[in-house]
């Protein structure tokens, strides 16, 4: 069961839930550490405190236009490293260097996300895919994109 999500504002936090059959309570305490009280848990009664989204993926008003609209199932993706070393026909360009790949499975497309010096997002772009619902993708030792949809 998710807890915290995006900021981790109360707003876009979760209410805990009291399983099987309800009711919802107060919000998560994301910033301080949320207690996971599941009947299911055997390990820690209260988690840390949750880390802010990298990038925010909080719907149509939330997220980077870049994203667009529409269902909301990102699926992380891998960060490319050139080799200028590897001898491949289809390895990416240096261009992509250091560039996370975004994907989303409901909106359908792959976004190679510039990674700053500082670790926060920078410039997000378009990619040609024609694929459907991305699952998983992977760099091979090839330098190429392998994508599972």
């Amino acid at each position: 069961w998710p807890y915290c999500t995006g900021t981790n504002t109360p707003t876009e936090t979760y209410g805990e839930y009291t399983f099987p059959s309800g009711p919802s309570g107060a919000k998560y305490a994301c910033a301080s550490g949320p207690a996971n009280n599941s009947f299911r848990n055997t390990g820690l009664a209260t988690l840390p405190p949750a880390q802010p989204a990298w990038i925010r993926y909080a719907g149509d008003a939330g997220s980077p236009p870049e994203f667009g609209g529409g269902s909301e199932s990102p699926m992380a993706g891998p960060v490319y490293n050139f080799d200028a070393d590897l001898d491949s026909a289809v390895k990416f360009p240096a261009s992509l260097d250091g560039r996370f790949f975004a994907t989303e499975y409901g909106r359908k497309w792959i976004k190679p996300v510039e990674v700053k010096a500082d670790g926060s997002p920078g410039t997000i772009d378009t990619f040609p895919w024609t694929g459907t619902q991305v699952m998983d993708s992977a760099f091979g030792p090839d330098g190429a994109l392998y994508v599972l949809d």
